[in-house]
């Protein structure tokens, strides 16, 4: 339903776009299967995952680009703000067999999602290396904190943007924090969040009315990690 007119090839490349049946065996059938945009599912490594998004994520279009990670990747290293221009909805999808990271390398904004078509979707994924937002995130920071690294400051969006046109979106991620501090605050937060106390729940009322948040969920599995953070394994829609 998302991918489109699609053809395997290889693994390397898994699913590209199918040339239209006039044009097989043609020269314009070569360039149509590669045109940007063309297809809307892929599998990344470490060594593709930006040049997919430079060509594919950068095409203005209201169909999603779903974008299965296979491996370990890094989005953040030699970067520059902006530099990556989300122009449609883009799925990032981990596998479910294995952890499957994405190290954001204490780099912020690189992925400019301020489109009115563009939102991301992060599925299955550990989050690592993420660092609070800087003075250019706080532009459009508000209501969010800029001083806590789960807001996911390498996208550089909107954070006000009503109910159902949220910029970021997370499900079943782990989130490395990066001080105990804001594992305990996270902690204490969403538990209140959830508390079947009224008075608690009222506390965190912002969440719903200022965040958006529709529902939370921390997993059971938060733990602090002396050499490397802290951890925390989170599910949320916003």
């Amino acid at each position: 339903l998302l991918s489109g007119p699609c053809m395997q090839q290889q693994p390397a490349l898994y699913l590209q776009p199918t040339p239209p049946a006039a044009a097989a065996g043609t020269a314009g059938a070569a360039a149509t299967s590669t045109a940007a945009g063309g297809c809307n599912v892929h599998t990344v490594n470490n060594a593709t995952l930006n040049p997919t998004l430079q060509q594919d994520a950068a095409v203005p279009r209201a169909a999603p680009l779903l974008v299965f990670i296979t491996a370990n990747v890094s989005l953040g290293y030699g970067l520059r703000p902006g530099e990556l221009g989300i122009l449609r909805p883009v799925a990032m999808a981990g596998l479910y067999s294995v952890p499957t990271s994405v190290d954001f390398g204490m780099v912020v904004n690189q992925l400019n999602v301020t489109s009115a078509t563009s939102a991301m979707f992060w599925e299955s994924l550990h989050l690592e290396n993420m660092a609070p937002g800087d003075a250019v995130s706080s532009i459009m920071a508000p209501p969010y904190s800029g001083a806590l690294s789960l807001n996911i400051w390498p996208m550089y969006c909107n954070r006000s943007a009503p109910y159902g046109q949220q910029c970021t979106h997370v499900h079943n991620v782990t989130m490395v924090l990066a001080s105990q501090q804001e594992l305990d605050y996270v902690t204490f937060m969403y538990s209140m969040y959830n508390s079947p106390l009224p008075n608690l729940r009222q506390l965190t009322d912002f969440y719903r009315t200022d965040l958006k948040v529709k529902w939370l969920q921390v997993g059971t599995h938060l733990s602090y990690l002396p050499n490397g953070g802290s951890s925390s394994s989170s599910s949320s829609s916003n």
